[in-house]
């Protein structure tokens, strides 16, 4: 006998809040963004690789020069949020990251370099040349 098709299939349900890779991100975005009153944008845009791995992009946005840069990404399995890689622009060498308190830890120091620093000034000046 054929069993139906919806029997084989379980029920999920959302379960309990997570805060992903992707949402830290955002929210270093969202601080970007107050923190140069808006001037600059933090943008995180996922995609996916050859591999299968997420990659979440966080870029910086400067809507009147119309530019975007790509300052680093992190990937890691669709299946588990962690471990996951960090590696880009602004990152010397690729970091294997365990955990959530450990990305905000390794995203906060990208944040604090004076490389990036540097970027956020020199974009600021360029996007006041051109309003």
């Amino acid at each position: 006998m054929t069993r139906n098709i919806r029997e084989l299939v379980p029920k999920f349900s959302a379960g309990a809040a997570v805060r992903t890779p992707a949402t830290v991100l955002k929210e270093f975005g969202d601080a970007l963004s107050e923190n140069t009153n808006y001037r600059i944008k933090g943008k995180v845009v996922t995609t996916s690789i050859g591999t299968g791995d997420m990659v979440h992009i966080f870029a910086v946005n400067v809507p009147a020069m119309d530019f975007l840069y790509e300052v680093f990404a992190a990937s890691h399995s669709p299946v588990e949020l962690y471990p996951l890689k960090l590696y880009g622009n602004l990152l010397r060498q690729e970091v294997s990251v365990a955990s959530e308190e450990e990305l905000v830890q390794q995203v906060g120091a990208v944040f604090q370099s004076d490389a990036f620093k540097n970027l956020i000034s020199s974009l600021l000046a360029q996007s006041a040349t051109s309003m």
